[in-house]
């Protein structure tokens, strides 16, 4: 057989020109901080495009002409601009070539300092500058990262408070691309009227007097043709009756009008003309109003009193002229219409005064009134000089109330307050608490905020494994300790109204003293000697409040209404009879001395009586293992997610406003349980922190093959903590 087979070909590639040889640039990049990535785009040809973060050596280029761009570059608030912001330069065949590019500081800064203003005041402090960039200050700040040049500053008068401050014209500033701040100082100072008291009716050489009362707390006596300076805002003017001799004697005035209404403005001195009118030759005494208090009170006793508990009973006793003697005066007690009895009040020190005053307990009369007695049922009347011994031809108004008839008290039933003191143990060193000694923990707290029945009781210590405690929680061990208390109530089974409230060790004597949760019942403090202040305080948190706006604390409640975080109202103390005046600072603010306001005291009564009726129905899944505790924190933004443990506790209702959701996950991943939580915040500190601590359904199939245990953030789904889930895993006890 013959094959023809074709002929193989024989086959010379086409001869391509050789390539060109190549360029190198060199790119040297100056003038940014140490640490910070430059931003220069080089571009060239055939496409050539190449990112650069700082000095680079760019080799085997193509010849042709390159383009490098700096862009902006931006550290620590300030930025810096490549100059010259863009370059092209040649790249020969077979050389090299070299492109600087110099950044310089191409902003500066400007520091506002705000002064004179109280706490919880805000300034209006609005700076223009090129190209129409504006910012406001509220407050003292530091703007960055402006352009140079020239700025206007503008400083509205702001008002609070019932009254106004201002600031002079504030300089225009100039800014200079620096990192040391520009300066603007802008001092606000609060607005002032005059204000001058006139009579008719008194002879010459008598004066008129009278009380005056307006914002800030304002609270003096002015007498006949002195000036009187006065923040601008509405006042109460009350005058007063006044005598021929400085001692009282003599023939006497009162005046026609009780109180008096005046606005003080900037305007000319305002003068407030008052009518005197001889006085009979008997005095005359008047009962002006009688407070039930047990640590805060309205003129019209309308903050409600906690049933079964100790309050003092004050009446406002006023004489019509100086020098009449301390007459006896009584309440009369009624349970329906039985007369239960009569009790003395303990009279004013000395004479009956002209002015009784709220922040002067010796000034009126005065009785304690036992709990037992402190019931809605009680009724009851007082009554002055009751067996008439001054003579006076004006009785009607020697009672309260008027006309006589008994006016109930408005008490009512505050549910239990139940705290477990937990010890608890950093290092080698426990928190000083006991049996014997956890009574002081509570003194400043069961006067102060709407409690009756308190019970406690001091757990074993908690092992923490928390670092050293530190003043600015800088390696937040407070907020660990906080979370591991979370989780222990859970772990102990406790009800849902028992406050947790840890004692720690404190190795130093300024800084954090305390931490709470803020509507949750979970709390930590140190055990120094005013340990009762910080509990009350951490307390009040739990109770629902956000700080008070003194002493500059994070996170102040914006709604707070007096100016300063002051109290505003008079308060009382019933272990030390001491009366608190209404330029105290509150308890939830970071100013001592601090009592309650009566918005602070009227919240928490209000929220302790709605935990109560509203105290979540939990039911426990059966079965041996019929939860899985979920628990954690968010710090500083990020999810820290502790190990997760099974135990027989109720199961957490989903969270109608979820923060987060806690997913159980299988070995792929795949969810088993998705269930909404909401991480309860932390009072203290700018961060805004979270805790949290939940019991999910753990059984059957669930339990079988549960792998993994996420936790998620609803509203940024990027923070997320994942870990695995290991059967038993105990937190700390």
């Amino acid at each position: 057989m013959l094959l023809l087979l074709p002929a193989a070909a024989c086959e010379h590639p086409t001869p391509t020109p050789a390539d060109p040889p190549r360029g190198t640039l060199v790119v040297q990049v100056t003038g940014l901080p140490a640490g910070a990535d430059a931003d220069v785009h080089v571009t060239g040809p055939n496409g050539f495009a190449r990112t650069l973060t700082g000095s680079d050596v760019l080799s085997n280029l193509m010849p042709g002409r390159y383009l490098a761009r700096a862009g902006d570059v931006r550290v620590s608030g300030f930025t810096w601009s490549g100059m010259p912001s863009s370059a092209d330069v040649g790249v020969p065949t077979g050389d090299t070539s070299r492109l600087a590019i110099g950044y310089e500081l191409a902003t500066g800064a400007l520091a506002v300092t705000v002064t004179g203003l109280p706490g919880g005041v805000v300034g209006a402090v609005r700076i223009s500058g090129p190209g129409g960039l504006t910012r406001v200050a509220s407050g003292s700040v530091v703007f960055g990262d402006l352009p140079p040049g020239s700025y206007t500053v503008r400083v509205d008068s702001v008002n609070a408070g019932g009254t106004a401050w201002r600031s002079p014209a504030a300089p225009d500033v100039r800014i200079n691309a620096s990192t040391v701040p520009s300066t603007l100082l802008v001092p606000y100072e609060n607005v002032t009227g005059r204000l001058v008291l006139g009579a008719t009716g008194l002879p010459a050489g008598v004066r008129p007097r009278a009380r005056v009362q307006g914002p800030l707390q304002v609270d003096r006596f002015i007498v006949g043709g002195e000036v009187a300076s006065l923040p601008v805002g509405s006042y109460q003017i009350t005058p007063l009756a006044v005598s021929a001799l400085p001692d009282g004697s003599g023939p006497s005035w009162s005046p026609a009008s009780r109180s008096v209404p005046r606005v003080v403005t900037t305007a000319t001195a305002d003068t407030v003309t008052v009518s005197y009118a001889s006085n009979p030759s008997a005095p005359n005494l008047t009962i002006d109003r009688v407070t039930i208090t047990q640590a805060v009170q309205r003129a019209d006793n309308s903050i409600p009193l906690v049933a079964g508990r100790e309050a003092l009973l004050r009446a406002y006793v006023r004489a019509d002229r100086a020098g009449v003697r301390a007459v006896p005066a009584r309440v009369r007690l009624f349970e329906g219409t039985t007369v239960l009895g009569a009790l003395v009040l303990t009279p004013p020190v000395g004479s009956v005064p002209l002015e009784p005053l709220e922040s002067d307990l010796a000034s009126t009369y005065a009785i304690r009134l036992a709990g037992d007695l402190v019931r809605s049922s009680l009724r009851l009347v007082v009554d002055v000089d009751p067996d008439s011994t001054l003579g006076e031809t004006q009785r009607s108004d020697n009672v309260w109330p008027a006309g006589a008839t008994p006016r109930a008290l408005n008490a009512t039933v505050v549910p239990p307050f139940t705290v477990r003191f937990v010890p608890v143990t950093i290092g080698t060193a426990t928190g000083d608490i006991s049996a014997r000694t956890q009574t002081r923990f509570l003194h400043t707290a069961r006067t102060l905020w709407p409690l009756a029945q308190v019970t406690s009781d001091v757990r074993t210590p908690l092992v923490s494994a928390a670092p050293v405690l530190h003043p600015t929680d800088a390696n937040g061990a407070w907020t660990t300790v906080l979370s591991e208390l979370r989780a222990l109530r859970l772990l102990d089974g406790a009800p849902p109204t028992t406050h947790y409230y840890g004692v720690v060790p404190v190795p130093y004597d300024s800084g954090t003293f305390g931490l709470g949760l803020v509507g949750s019942p979970t709390a930590v403090g140190w055990d120094r000697a005013d340990a009762d202040v910080v509990a009350a305080h951490e307390w009040g948190h739990n109770f629902g409040r956000l700080h008070a706006p003194c002493g500059d604390p994070p996170n102040a409640d914006p709604q707070f209404p007096s100016v300063g975080g002051l109290t505003g109202t008079i308060g009382w103390d019933a272990r030390t009879s001491t009366v608190f005046g209404p330029t105290t600072a509150d308890i939830m603010g970071y100013c001592t001395p601090a009592w309650v306001s009566e918005y602070s005291y009227t919240r928490v009564l209000a929220f302790r009586q709605a935990a109560a009726l509203s105290a979540p129905r939990l039911v426990a899944s059966p079965g041996e293992a019929d939860g899985l505790l979920v628990w954690g924190r968010v710090v500083r933004g990020a999810l820290v997610l502790e190990p997760a443990t099974d135990l027989h506790a109720p199961i957490t209702p989903p969270a109608g406003a979820p923060t987060h959701v806690v997913d159980l996950l299988d070995a792929d991943l795949q969810p088993l349980i998705s269930w909404p939580i909401e991480a309860e915040v932390v009072d203290h500190g700018p961060r805004r922190d979270q805790i949290f601590a939940v019991v999910l359904p753990f059984a059957g199939d669930v339990a079988q093959r549960l792998a993994h245990v996420r936790v998620r953030d609803v509203r940024t789904p990027l923070v997320a903590a994942t870990r695995p889930y290991r059967l038993r895993q105990r937190p700390p006890r």
